[in-house]
């Protein structure tokens, strides 16, 4: 395992996680039931990562992968996606709204499909984002 910078803002990051790992009658949250829109299962999926650290350069973390790529903390993001078939896939059109595009937005790093998905020549590098705020 890598080790942690101990700095305020990562301090700061584990009283949160803490604090959403154990919710109590104090945790504020609206639960709602929204009918599935069409038969079929529903299955939890992931779909990307979310930052939850700065980038740090290579040497400033223990045990990395390797020597040159800078490090950035990271949780996996999940949803809840539709199971389907490749039987359903009938033309180009049902292909293209099937795949998948990854797109970083601030600190998410997301796949998207259909028309929320940016085109791969539009989407932005995972250098650090000036707008990512972990303080």
């Amino acid at each position: 395992f890598a080790a942690i910078p101990e700095d305020q803002a990562t301090k700061k990051l584990i009283a949160q996680w803490q604090a959403y790992l154990s919710p109590n009658e104090k945790t504020q949250a609206v639960w709602e039931y929204v009918e599935k829109p069409k038969s079929g299962f529903l299955v939890p999926i992931m779909v990307g990562y979310k930052a939850i650290s700065q980038l740090y350069k290579n040497h400033e973390v223990a045990n990395t992968r390797d020597n040159k790529t800078d490090v950035c903390f990271v949780e996996a993001v999940h949803s809840i996606g539709e199971w389907q078939g490749i039987h359903r896939i009938r033309d180009g059109q049902a292909l293209s709204e099937t795949l998948w595009h990854y797109q970083y937005e601030k600190h998410w790093y997301l796949c998207k499909q259909g028309a929320t998905a940016i085109k791969p020549e539009e989407a932005q590098t995972l250098d650090q984002n000036p707008d990512d705020d972990f303080s």
